[in-house]
């Protein structure tokens, strides 16, 4: 026989279908969705200042990049300096330029080494 405190127990637990244990009270699955909310928030966070401190390095890679291209007097040493640090600020092993020659009708890259230096001239 069911005593009228258990029956008074029972009747402030809350059961909910989508909760595997029925016996949650509602202030419980408040508290889980505040935490759960806080971590959320705290993950985002975080993500956020990830991606800012990601972002401030890529323009400081970026303005490196720039300045020591702008440093080269002629387009042979600009072009070379291209070459170099191309393949550092996109970390590819191999990295080229397409250029356009309006005399030839044609398009080409500059090669590794020094064959083809007319192109440039």
């Amino acid at each position: 026989m069911n005593s009228p405190k258990k029956a008074s127990i029972a009747s402030n637990v809350y059961h909910a279908p989508h909760i595997k244990n029925p016996h949650f009270v509602q202030s419980d699955e408040t508290t889980i969705l505040l935490m759960s909310t806080v971590l959320s928030l705290r993950i985002e966070r975080f993500v956020f200042q990830r991606d800012i401190r990601n972002k401030i390095t890529d323009k400081r890679k970026a303005i490196a990049f720039l300045s020591v291209i702008c440093k080269q007097k002629t387009y042979k040493a600009m072009f070379r300096a291209l070459q170099v640090e191309l393949k550092k600020f996109f970390r590819f092993q191999e990295c080229a330029i397409l250029f356009y020659s309006s005399t030839r009708k044609q398009l080409f890259t500059l090669p590794g080494n020094d064959r083809d230096e007319d192109h440039y001239d």
